[in-house]
């Protein structure tokens, strides 16, 4: 800060010069004084001397009194707030630049004063109008912040003590207070009947040497709802499609077999009575209702998979070996596609509490989409890498060097039982995505329609 240079500068040069000018003196009256101390005659410029020698002395801790109180002036003003001194009038001319830069120093204070209070003012305003509930606590459960918002989610009128929310939502509480949970978690809380589904984040700062939690939450129940019925309106026209494929040609050939094998006036005609002709076409007709009957049962077989889906039998598992294993048992689909396979291990050892078979599972379901999205690749390459991923938790990444996934494509690919390829079913990312969350993962992914693919499984 260049008013602090200023002012140390200033002041050392001022006061230095000051101090030197009445300490010489001081020393010359007193060398004077030593030459005639003894000397009877001269009384008289003795007493001179002693008198100009205390004047001297006054006069020294009169100046350095006078610095002191000018710092104390305007460390006070800073200090508590005061209204600002100026120093304007009645100025030494040895002192101006000193008082100068005070005066800067003053000024710079009073700037960055009105500039936090209308920060404040701004914070204050903000969360006034915000639809999250904000509440701070210290470490002894002090309420030091709550804003309108997180009253009315609360349904409290006025939050003093923090074991207030015990006593109306004491899941809420056990949520804020308990260190073993997670810090970002839902919660369900009922307020006048009114069901509300709070997301909740907790993070924790330091405030004056005092350890502070910050908690914010809000009500998300109306957008899960809405991704919900979303959820269930694409699913309804997607098992809707697949049904209407299936029923319409059985509709369609069962009403031509009908025609063929009755008379005008509905009465069934005879063996006899059919030509070679009309034979064949009910055949084929009743291949095609075989045909679409078989399809129909796999996709009722395929959406049970989805339904039904085994709880998970967790074991300690070495990601690594894992791997090997999957690509041992993908080895001939590698050489039939004649596809490259590389491996990146961090850490050849990287243990996970899964369903050892659920996992290999969404591995072979990965490994397959990416065999297929190389199609038409000259030279066909899949990168498995083993990291660890966002917030040190274990990963695996499957990366492909096909043509990705078109944009008009990405919001769509983990919806059961939507595919583009000609004998796909559907289900395979929407199945890895569910397995994924039965163990408390994820998966990601990253397309670039001109370089490569990029699926990652995150592990908890």
């Amino acid at each position: 800060m260049p008013y602090i240079v200023d002012l140390k500068n200033m002041a050392y040069k001022n006061t230095s010069i000051g101090l030197i000018i009445r300490i010489v003196l001081i020393l010359v009256v007193l060398t004077m004084l030593s030459g005639i101390i003894l000397n009877p005659d001269k009384l008289f410029s003795i007493l001179i001397l002693i008198i100009v020698l205390v004047i001297q002395i006054v006069e020294l801790i009169k100046f350095e009194l006078k610095s002191f109180r000018t710092l104390e002036n305007v460390l006070n003003s800073i200090e508590f707030e005061y209204q600002p001194v100026r120093f304007t009038k009645g100025l030494p001319k040895s002192m101006e630049g000193f008082y100068q830069s005070l005066n800067k120093i003053l000024d710079f204070t009073q700037q960055k004063k009105s500039e936090n209070e209308v920060q404040l003012l701004f914070l204050g305003e903000l969360l006034r109008h915000i639809k999250t509930g904000i509440i701070s606590i210290s470490e002894d459960q002090k309420i030091e912040l709550v804003n309108e918002s997180a009253l009315k989610i609360l349904g409290i009128e006025n939050l003093i003590r923090f074991d207030q929310i015990k006593i109306l939502h004491p899941n809420f509480y056990e949520e804020l207070i308990n260190p073993a949970k997670n810090e970002s978690n839902i919660v369900e809380i009922s307020t006048a009947g009114n069901i509300q589904k709070l997301s909740i984040q907790i993070s924790h700062f330091i405030s004056q040497g005092k350890n502070m939690k910050l908690i914010s939450f809000q009500d998300i129940r109306s957008q899960i709802e809405f991704k919900e019925m979303e959820a269930w309106h694409q699913l309804i026209r997607t098992l809707g499609h697949e049904i209407l494929n299936s029923v319409t040609p059985i509709s369609s050939m069962t009403e031509t077999s009908i025609m063929l094998l009755e008379k005008m006036d509905q009465t069934p005609r005879l063996l006899h009575e059919l030509s070679d002709e009309n034979i064949n076409k009910i055949r084929n007709a009743l291949k095609t209702i075989n045909r679409r009957s078989i399809g129909l049962l796999e996709f009722i077989n395929n959406y049970r998979k989805l339904t039904r889906m085994p709880v998970p039998n967790f074991e300690p598992v070495n990601l690594s070996d894992l791997v090997n294993h999957v690509l041992k048992l993908m080895h001939s689909d590698f050489e039939k596609e004649q596809v490259g396979v590389l491996i990146e291990m961090e850490y050849s050892k990287m243990i996970c509490d899964i369903d050892r078979s659920m996992l290999e599972q969404v591995l072979i379901n990965m490994l397959r989409n990416s065999i297929q999205a190389l199609e038409g690749i000259e030279k066909k390459i899949i990168r498995i890498k083993l990291l660890n991923g966002p917030n040190e938790n274990p990963m695996i990444q499957i990366i492909d060097n096909g043509k990705g996934i078109p944009d008009d494509l990405k919001s769509k690919i983990f919806i059961p039982f939507f595919t583009t390829k000609e004998k796909g079913s559907g289900i395979g990312l929407s199945l890895s995505r569910l397995i994924m969350q039965l163990h408390g993962g994820s998966i990601n992914y990253q397309s670039n329609s001109k370089n490569e693919t990029v699926f990652s499984l995150i592990f908890k």
